[in-house]
């Protein structure tokens, strides 16, 4: 049982809500110093300045209704047109602006599978369910479409050093489930090692096979482009492949638009339409949706079309070299620290790194990533999957090719502390022990685990136990688990926040009576200072 927080019967002030903000704030991983090496993607302050200017200046706006705000339209066909000509569209391109990569994934399936229905109905009309095509490699996004389509995935597995999917297990996948295939997605790159599915060879297949194919390009494919300008090896992932008929790209990561803003673009109109829903069958107002969503805000819209043209392609390419320096420094780096490895060939802004092989039963690889932690770096940990040790991820920023040094020497550091930490077995065999053999995890089981584990939901909790624990379990046990972890996360008992804001202001006190007390030495040496000079200068008047 929890106690629900009330809706306040008095307003609250306005500084006070600005105070109770940094307060809350305290735990937050610090971005600006560009030491977060995921879900934040920031370039220079006077981009954010500007963005956050057109995004409050259009806060209010609705796109549901193009008339009504026609501004907002504009910001967004100019926003899709441009990212178009940045992705080598024919003039026929078009898109739609989302809240997202996996909302842009999403779409693209749902069109997909509407175009099968109408071109390929012997596809889908069978007593099995229609499928997805896709490397092992593929975003979780495209999970989260199947499940929510009931559709089914055909995982082609891929190389477990290069970790890109065989052309000829591709082609048999197709030839042995070709009564089902309806779609084929391609990453460019892979989001968890940054590396570039065969996507010229997938366009193949898919004119061949007569199948849809989506090139996600939601991390990567706005950065790719520039990085074959700097001599990187980048095959040709864009529409200039017949096959393509939809790709994904995020504004909000390497455009470094404001959050959330994305787009999903689409060979013609003919196969835009197939996302659009449209609605005339209730009694209200027609409706026309051209993403999942019905309101969106302006703000993101007109954040991204005025980042965009603020920066532009040439300040652009300048922002890029500074990311391909910093991605190539990491790649030329870590390898260099006795121990790690690099996980495939990366050609995206993106690493992932593991142990070596001979490192591998000497430290456990998530205490590096808490002892970076400790340090200052977020950094990601991926979990181990059957042919494919667990691994660390960063998705590198403009910012490291002057932090590269500073990253590596905290690197090698962290790796040495790391051995001097637990290997967390013994809690692993009680993990095993406490947990059921058959059958689904239950919320006591999850409570039990989180008490052996000291997992407390009260505060951050140190994630090398647990992620050591998750690791050694099967992947349905993983998710049971994960579902149990994201009921209890997203709860609010108001019995908990007053004890955590009486924390919070123990620990403001501390650091305020720290803070006046630095000031006051501060002031009583200047004031000392003052005085010996007037003292001195009496002096020589005498």
């Amino acid at each position: 049982m929890v106690e629900h927080k009330l809706l306040p019967e008095k307003g609250t002030n306005s500084w006070v809500l600005r105070a109770m903000q940094s307060a809350f704030s305290m735990f937050d991983a610090d971005y600006r110093q560009g030491h977060v090496l995921a879900l934040v993607f920031s370039s220079t302050s006077d981009i954010g300045r500007v963005q956050k200017a057109a995004y409050m200046r259009f806060l209010t706006e609705n796109a549901l209704d193009p008339t009504a705000f026609p501004s907002l339209l504009k910001f967004e066909t100019e926003t899709v047109s441009m990212v178009a000509s940045h992705l080598n569209g024919p003039d026929t391109t078009v898109g739609s602006f989302t809240s997202g990569g996996t909302e842009s994934c999403l779409l693209s399936m749902i069109a997909a599978r509407n175009w099968a229905r109408e071109t390929r109905p012997e596809v889908m009309n069978t007593s099995k369910k229609p499928a997805i095509l896709v490397a092992r490699t593929v975003h979780a996004a495209f999970h989260k479409a199947a499940e929510l389509m009931d559709l089914r995935l055909v995982i082609v597995e891929v190389d477990p050093v290069s970790l890109l999917p065989a052309v000829s297990d591709l082609r048999r996948a197709l030839e042995e489930n070709r009564d089902t295939v309806f779609a084929i997605v391609g990453s460019a790159g892979a989001y968890a090692h940054g590396v570039i599915d065969p996507v010229g060879e997938m366009s193949d297949l898919a004119e061949e096979f007569n199948v849809w194919f989506h090139v996600d390009g939601c991390i990567g494919g706005f950065v790719l482009q520039f990085f074959r300008e700097f001599g990187l090896d980048v095959p040709v992932y864009d529409f200039r492949l017949p096959g393509v008929s939809s790709m994904s790209l995020d504004l909000h990561k390497y455009a470094f638009c404001a959050k959330s803003a994305s787009v999903v673009m689409f060979r013609t109109p003919e196969l835009r339409s197939h996302s659009v829903f449209t609605c005339a069958d209730w009694i209200g107002y027609p409706i026309i949706n051209s993403t999942l969503q019905s309101t969106r805000g302006g703000g993101p819209i007109a954040a991204a079309w005025t980042t965009l043209m603020y920066i532009g392609k040439r300040r652009y390419r300048s922002i890029m070299r500074d990311l391909f320096d910093g991605t190539q420094a990491l790649k030329t780096g870590i390898p260099t620290i006795p121990g790690l490895v690099l996980v495939g060939d990366p050609k995206a802004s993106l690493i992932s790194f593991r142990l070596s092989d001979d490192a591998v039963g000497t430290l456990n690889i998530y205490n590096i990533v808490e002892c970076m932690k400790k340090k200052g770096w977020t950094i990601q940990a991926q979990m181990s999957f059957d042919y494919l040790a667990p691994s660390m991820h960063v998705s590198v920023n403009p910012q490291m090719k002057n932090n590269a040094k500073k990253f590596l020497k905290c690197l090698a550091e962290s790796f040495e502390e790391a051995k001097t930490l637990p290997m967390f077995d013994d809690l692993v065999q009680k993990a095993h022990a406490m947990l059921p053999k058959k059958g689904k995890i239950t919320k006591a089981d999850f409570e039990r685990l989180c008490e052996l584990c000291g997992m407390s939901f009260e505060e951050p909790p140190e994630m090398a136990g647990i992620n050591t624990v998750l690791n050694s379990l099967s992947v349905p046990k993983r998710q049971e688990l994960m579902q149990h972890f994201a009921s209890k996360l997203f709860v609010h008992d108001e019995v908990v926040a007053r004890r955590q804001a009486k924390e919070i202001t123990g620990m403001l006190t501390k650091k305020a009576k720290s803070y006046a007390w630095r000031a006051l030495t501060a002031t009583s040496l200047i004031a000392g200072i003052v005085f010996l000079v007037r003292h001195l200068r009496s002096l020589r008047r005498k």
